[in-house]
């Protein structure tokens, strides 16, 4: 597998992102209603919204979101390009094929206890671009539908270290105004909300026995490390200005998923398949 510097793969991913931008709002989600009282108190009990109220994936709008992707790939990344452009081929030309894709995006949109149900692939599509696809999909896709979701709670419900919309780990925290209160961001449908300043939202220790790094070279960033469950977090500190999208922070900061990977920690937001890269292929800069 060819060998990748780690800092040519987060300029691609935030060109790729900015490449991006109008691929989200050209299909987004609709909802006939909103919450229940009941629906409002099983949230309450922590179920995020996405299993109580599942989003409507309309198939065309699916197939237009696609090949949007498509032609951001070819405008970023030609190379992969073909690949992607098969996955798009594949939703407007066979109709069984465009319903297991509908399926695969449900699986990477809505985990039932966490965990993405294995969806069978047909023949002829890469796992990889697949993979990519639908995951850039649902990211899109899924920030159509929080925007709705803000309208259903206020920040100051939600204390748990899953994101209370999709459910699923933050990829990234910043920590901001005087008390310099966390706040916790979901990589997949784009919502912050404060969390405990020293609690692991992975396994939810409480101690502060962690340890904190900090790059020297850029004091704004640093990671929290769980010696308890081995997770790790990265974090923006706003005192040294306010990050301007924090996906994109987290694209530009892989380097410190790679540093904390080989110690052997890991975050379960972070999906490689994502970054159409494994790891292992990375190579640091000297």
């Amino acid at each position: 597998m060819k060998r990748l510097d780690v800092a040519d793969l987060a300029a691609q991913m935030v060109a790729l992102w900015g490449a991006l931008g109008s691929c989200g709002v050209i299909a987004p989600l609709f909802f006939k209603r909103s919450p229940t009282v009941q629906e409002r108190q099983e949230w309450g009990k922590g179920i995020p919204w996405v299993m109580l109220l599942p989003p409507q994936i309309e198939t065309d709008s699916f197939a237009t979101v696609v090949a949007c992707i498509a032609g951001a790939m070819k405008q970023v990344l030609p190379e992969l390009e073909p690949e992607i452009a098969a996955v798009d081929r594949a939703l407007t030309q066979d109709e069984s094929l465009k319903a297991v894709l509908v399926d695969y995006l449900r699986e990477r949109i809505i985990r039932k206890g966490g965990v993405m149900r294995e969806v069978p692939l047909p023949s002829g599509l890469s796992p990889e671009a697949v993979g990519f696809v639908t995951g850039t999909a649902a990211r899109l896709l899924m920030r159509a539908y929080a925007k709705e979701a803000a309208a259903w709670f206020t920040a100051g419900e939600w204390h748990r270290g899953v994101c209370p919309v999709c459910g699923n780990y933050p990829v990234f925290a910043v920590l901001q105004g005087e008390e310099r209160a966390r706040h916790l961001y979901c990589g997949l449908c784009g919502t912050r909300w404060r969390f405990e300043r020293l609690a692991c939202p992975f396994c939810g220790r409480q101690d502060g026995q962690g340890e904190l790094l900090i790059w020297e070279e850029q004091p704004a960033y640093r990671v929290y490390l769980c010696h308890e469950c081995r997770a790790y977090l990265k974090a923006f500190d706003a005192k040294w200005g306010e990050p301007e999208d924090l996906l994109v922070e987290s694209f530009r900061t892989l380097f410190l998923d790679l540093l904390a990977l080989r110690e052997g920690y890991q975050n379960p937001a972070l999906e490689w398949s994502n970054l159409l890269v494994e790891p292992h292929s990375l190579r640091l800069e000297d």
